[in-house]
């Protein structure tokens, strides 16, 4: 004998069981103070209008159960032709429509969530810091890449008649990028994704998004670089171009304005000596410093560079603050002492290089097997869905360094 429901059969299951969980919010209608309780009330019994919301609506994604299950109430209905994937379909809800299409209903499928595919997805290109200052971007699908570039320029000289002309030659050297691995991952458990919102795992998944991206900033800024972890700007910079902050007081945020300026123009000079293009220049520095700089007076009380910092601006020179540059660093003798010291960079960064492999690739999968610490542990097994964040890039100054440089031990805006 034949155990599939019929609609009619399909249509009772589902007023029987969620009709009492809306039959209180019907006591909120009659007052007219809640339409979203009259529509859920309405859709208990499967008498709700067509629910229509547009794709940009803020509220779609919280709206993935109701369209569930107004379609399959709709469906239900005696002389309703169309499937509840077909109804979902028509509401431009395909998430929806992929659980209803693909699951049997009175096998329990009700309670499945929907399919999450492997995607590749450039969060990188415009969140760090380094990449929005305007470094470049090159693909490196084998996750190698060497590049040509004259170190040392030929050198011309006068000589007198008949004489022999100078002989002098270019040299070159290689910049190597090598594919450094940058991942993380998290297991979820299947209970909180089926139990909790539909959108668990988008929330997870961004979360690791993140991460991964706050790492790689942290990492291209002040990493000491490895053979698996890139070298960050402080530790490509030439060495001619750091140098302290000028404090002839010798204690914390003691500099004057115009030592401020000084070093300002200083850490410019750097970079026009080494007669680069000078097109894409930008400053890095911590909140710390962009306290000082919005917080600073000349003798009549009237803000310095405060019109300009809220232009983005410092000399006309864009800048971005992040906390990834510390402000806890040991100051030197000439600053003070005490870790309350910072970092303030300029880079002409047309000269900074990232190579990528092929972006932020998001998996996720509930049969993984992950390390947790202490051994192997299957997902399968533990009913859990992993999903993991990865992505593989380097990055080099193709100058030897001269495009970057580095103020240190800057203790402006520190409070002792």
């Amino acid at each position: 004998m034949s155990t599939k429901m019929t609609k009619e059969q399909l249509h009772g299951m589902v007023a029987d069981i969620v009709g009492p969980m809306f039959a209180k919010l019907e006591e909120r209608i009659a007052d007219g103070k809640s339409d979203a309780a009259k529509m859920l009330a309405d859709l208990a019994l499967g008498s709700a209008p067509r629910l229509v919301v547009s794709a940009d609506d803020e509220r779609r994604k919280s709206l993935n159960a109701v369209v569930f299950m107004q379609s399959m109430a709709l469906a239900a209905k005696p002389g309703e032709k169309r499937s509840a994937e077909k109804i979902a379909k028509e509401m431009e809800f395909e998430n929806v429509a992929k659980v209803l299409g693909t699951t049997d209903a009175t096998a329990g499928g009700l309670l499945v969530d929907p399919e999450f595919s492997t995607e590749f997805i450039n969060f990188l290109r415009a969140k760090t810091v380094i990449l929005e200052s305007g470094a470049r971007t090159i693909d490196m699908p084998s996750g190698q890449l060497m590049l040509k570039r004259a170190d040392t320029g030929a050198t011309a000289a006068y000589r007198g008649e008949s004489a022999n002309a100078t002989v002098s030659e270019l040299s070159t050297g290689e910049v190597a990028l090598n594919a450094k691995i940058l991942d993380v991952l998290t297991p979820i458990s299947n209970q909180l994704l089926s139990r909790g919102s539909l959108n668990n795992l988008e929330l997870v998944r961004d979360d690791l998004v993140a991460a991964a991206r706050d790492r790689m900033d942290s990492v291209m800024i002040r990493g000491v670089g490895s053979a698996f972890a890139p070298k960050g700007l402080l530790f490509q910079a030439a060495t001619a171009n750091k140098v302290d902050e000028t404090n002839a007081v010798g204690t914390f945020n003691a500099s004057t304005t115009a030592e401020i300026v000084g070093d300002l123009g200083e850490m410019i000079r750097k970079l026009m000596d080494s007669n680069l293009g000078m097109t894409h220049l930008g400053w890095l520095f911590s909140n710390q410093i962009w306290k000082r700089f919005f917080t600073e007076l000349d003798a009549n009380s009237r803000p310095v560079f405060r019109d300009e910092l809220m232009q983005g601006t410092i000399f006309k020179i864009p800048f971005l603050a992040t906390t990834n540059i510390p402000a806890n660093l040991t100051a030197s003798a000439g600053s003070g002492s005490g870790a309350q010291a910072s970092e303030l960079y300029l880079a002409d960064f047309f000269e900074v290089l990232v190579g990528q492999t092929e972006g932020m690739k998001v998996s996720v999968s509930t049969e993984a097997a992950y390390d947790p610490g202490g051994g192997l542990v299957s997902a399968f097994q533990r009913g859990e869905t992993v999903i993991k964040v990865e992505l593989e890039h380097d990055m080099i100054e193709r100058r030897n360094g001269v495009a970057i440089a580095v103020l240190e031990s800057v203790t402006w805006g520190a409070t002792a």
